[in-house]
């Protein structure tokens, strides 16, 4: 798992080096109703990889999306091959490709914590997102299903509370964001984010007093 969450951080650094640039994300608002077709299918053991029209891409871009495009085609019951088919795409802004894809990995490789964690992202619009995410529609509720399944692989991934925490506070359901807070805080290694965090549903609930605690050991280690 860990191997695998390094290759993603590969394809951002390897996207900032070569300078991969997405083309127009309205080409990829055909491949929304492919995501509807691939959530029907999900049962089917292996799916058809996706593919994009790049023409508009440099040629690098298109070289990697080729290359790994063949992979998942060559490969496809492998999980991995199609899950970096999908960071591949989500890297150069196709969305909803990268949707697809990651639904694929997961129902490839349903132990792989990373596959529903990435389509959680995708469809939570992450903050520090690709272009992809201007592409895709965010659903909150879909990405708390997404982030509930990988969280039912790995509970001890703090960043994964940390979002589950983000979009339950999106949809209102603050207690429940709160709780998720609170075991990003039990987990530790991201104390600061999930304090802050926590202080601002507490702020939303009309309890300053309890806000002002919380945020107090923060002010004194700044």
């Amino acid at each position: 798992m860990r191997r695998l969450r390094s290759v993603w951080a590969v394809l951002i650094v390897t996207n900032a080096i070569v300078g991969l640039s997405p083309v127009s994300r309205a080409e990829d608002s055909q491949y929304v109703a492919v995501e509807a077709v691939v959530r029907q299918d999900a049962a089917e053991e292996h799916l058809e990889p996706v593919a994009v029209n790049h023409e508009r891409a440099d040629p690098d871009t298109r070289k990697l999306l080729e290359s790994m495009l063949e992979t998942a085609r060559a490969n496809p019951a492998s999980g991995e091959a199609r899950g970096q088919l999908g960071m591949a795409y989500e890297i150069n802004g196709y969305g909803a490709a990268a949707l697809v894809s990651f639904t694929q990995a997961e129902t490839l490789d349903p132990t792989n914590f990373l596959w529903p964690y990435m389509r959680a992202l995708l469809l939570g619009c992450h903050v520090m997102s690709s272009p992809s995410c201007a592409a895709a529609r965010v659903d909150y509720a879909a990405a708390l299903q997404s982030i509930d399944r990988a969280l039912a692989i790995d509970d001890a991934y703090v960043p994964a509370w940390l979002w589950r925490a983000t979009w339950l506070a999106e949809l209102d359901r603050l207690d429940e964001a709160a709780d998720a807070y609170r075991r990003a805080l039990e987990l530790g290694g991201e104390d600061a984010a999930a304090s802050v965090g926590l202080a601002r549903i507490l702020l939303r609930q009309g309890r300053p007093g309890k806000t002002v605690a919380l945020l107090e050991p923060l002010t004194d280690a700044y």
